[in-house]
């Protein structure tokens, strides 16, 4: 049998991996990100940011809800994102021609 990035999906979708990894590696991303850009807690301090980070990130994928919420959201918003940045490229395109 060979070897196809199909079959790797396929395995880890049926080991749950978007269920549980990806939904996780978002929030902790994005919390993580705020914390360090906001410094709320300390100045600096990338450690206590990141345990706050992926307690966040823990809680938020063990609600079942909101891991279902973010799998029928985001896909509707990276839509939208790609056509924005499609309508911008275009823009842009047409200025730097028109100019």
């Amino acid at each position: 049998m060979a070897f196809t990035l199909f079959n790797l999906l396929t395995d880890w979708e049926n080991i749950g991996f978007f269920d549980v990894a990806l939904p996780f590696l978002l929030v902790f991303t994005l919390v993580f990100a705020t914390l360090q850009k906001s410094k709320i807690l300390v100045t600096d301090s990338k450690n206590l940011n990141a345990i706050v980070a992926f307690i966040i990130g823990a809680l938020a994928v063990r609600n079942q809800e909101i891991v279902f919420l973010m799998q029928r959201f985001l896909p509707n918003v990276s839509m939208f994102v790609v056509i924005i940045l499609m309508f911008l490229l275009a823009l842009g395109l047409f200025i730097t021609i028109y100019s």
